[in-house]
């Protein structure tokens, strides 16, 4: 088996986080969500029960669960869901 520099990188940043190379000031930020999340609340809601009950996401927390954590802002893909709906 050929073990390669690009393998290496992947294997190491599996087991140990990959390198970014970001210098600057860490920070939480907060996200303002869209209209759309709050026009359609429901169904963020729910899309937001799925993701918890797959165990691809957590939440809500009362604090910042990690320094210098990133939430992202939500948005309701009403279209897609709409289309998947039929």
């Amino acid at each position: 088996m050929v073990i390669t520099k690009l393998t290496v990188i992947f294997v190491n940043g599996f087991k140990y986080g990959f390198r970014l190379n970001y210098e600057g000031i860490r920070k939480e930020r907060l996200s303002k969500n869209l209209k759309s999340a709050a026009q359609y609340a429901s169904v963020v809601q729910d899309k937001i029960d799925k993701e918890i009950k797959g165990l691809r996401v957590a939440g809500l927390f009362n604090q910042v669960p990690l320094p210098h954590f990133k939430f992202l802002l939500l948005e309701s893909c009403l279209k897609s869901r709409l289309e998947s709906i039929g």
